[in-house]
């Protein structure tokens, strides 16, 4: 299981990868590092995760954490052999048991280890992982396709990876817009994904795409903010006018707090606590430096803002009662547990095609 840590080790991971004939699950964070070009890949594990990263993950008998902090305990199987390397001596054994560990940097203790490897030749566990893995691929890229009344936002998050530079920087605010670029932004090693991973803050996107774009202004940057965070710091907007910055802004228009009205509607807790006002967002029209795109569709409509110079807004709805399309469980449940949200995350009878 790889994590931010393995930054740079690309090479080597598939290499150590290959020798074991090890399936490679990732963490959010380990995302845009581990994740393009690999032919390992079976997805990500955790309270957004794929169902194949989860059970990979619970029927291993060795699993070797390489340079991440993942922190959710009823992800880790109990019974396995659990070997964890990290530059970082404080996060050995910080969430889980471990019976071996090594400090040190990944590329570096990597390319140490591979000459001492004698090499597999069973595939059956990698090729079943694998397999798994396809099938939850392809039950969530079934959701992201053109809906004839409204673009959900799967669909959403996955025309944005593509038409989206290859060297972009994509920011992402808590919730569910992190869930859709968690699943359908396509990295290739150029690309950059940050959001608030460690502290789950609110409001961060258009925030951190500011500083991306003052930092690295030859790059593009795409900030998909939800409707709340947007609201939270529209101010901000305000500055990238001011300075001029050619930001991308998509906001997800979903009119409620998305994971922490689903939480209440899991607890059963009286529905519309989070639901948000339905402001129209329109504040910004009147400033001839934005140019708002509102999309209804036609992704075609995006493509013009993407290219643009100057800073731009698209606004999108979703259906997001749909009982198809939704990606949260129909299923009352606890969700203030996080083994009771892994079982609507990954298993498909409970959350449809969507979690899988």
């Amino acid at each position: 299981m790889c994590g931010s840590g393995c930054a740079g080790a690309h090479k080597e991971l598939l290499e150590f990868a290959g020798k074991l004939k090890s399936p490679i699950v990732h963490a959010l964070r380990g995302k845009e590092h581990v994740e393009y070009d690999n032919p390992y890949d079976v997805g990500m594990t955790g309270l957004i995760g794929f169902s194949s990263g989860f059970h990979t993950m619970m029927n291993a008998d060795t699993l070797i954490l390489l340079g991440t902090q993942f922190p959710y305990r009823p992800f880790y199987p109990a019974d396995a052999k659990i070997i964890q390397i990290d530059i970082n001596p404080a996060s050995i054994g910080a969430h889980s048991k471990v019976d071996m560990a090594l400090v040190g940097d990944i590329k570096s203790t990597l390319s140490a280890l591979l000459p001492l490897l004698e090499e597999k030749t069973d595939r059956k566990f990698l090729d079943k992982a694998l397999s798994d893995y396809r099938d939850a691929r392809k039950g969530l890229d079934d959701l992201a396709k053109p809906s004839d009344k409204a673009i959900h936002p799967q669909y959403l998050a996955q025309q944005i990876s593509h038409f989206a530079d290859d060297d972009a920087i994509f920011t992402c605010d808590v919730g569910t817009p992190t869930v859709w670029a968690a699943r359908y932004l396509k990295m290739n090693g150029k690309r950059r994904l940050l959001g608030s991973f460690n502290h789950g803050s609110m409001a961060n996107a258009m925030p951190q795409a500011l500083g991306a774009k003052a930092t690295a202004p030859e790059r593009q940057v795409v900030a998909m903010c939800g409707d709340g965070g947007f609201s939270m710091l529209m101010g901000d907007f305000l500055s990238v006018l001011q300075m001029k910055l050619p930001l991308k802004i998509v906001v997800f228009n979903q009119q409620r707090a998305g994971l922490r009205g689903d939480g209440d509607e899991g607890r059963r807790l009286p529905d519309g606590r989070h639901r948000a006002a339905r402001h129209q967002l329109r504040a910004h029209r009147r400033r001839p430096a934005a140019s708002p795109v509102f999309a209804w569709r036609k992704p075609q409509r995006w493509m013009k803002p993407c290219s643009a110079p100057s800073p731009s807004t698209v606004r999108c709805w979703w259906m997001s009662s749909s009982p198809k399309k939704s990606w949260r469980s129909r299923r009352r449940s606890s969700w203030n547990r996080p083994k009771a949200l892994a079982c609507i995350c990954c298993a498909p009878s409970s959350a449809g095609a969507a979690m899988r």
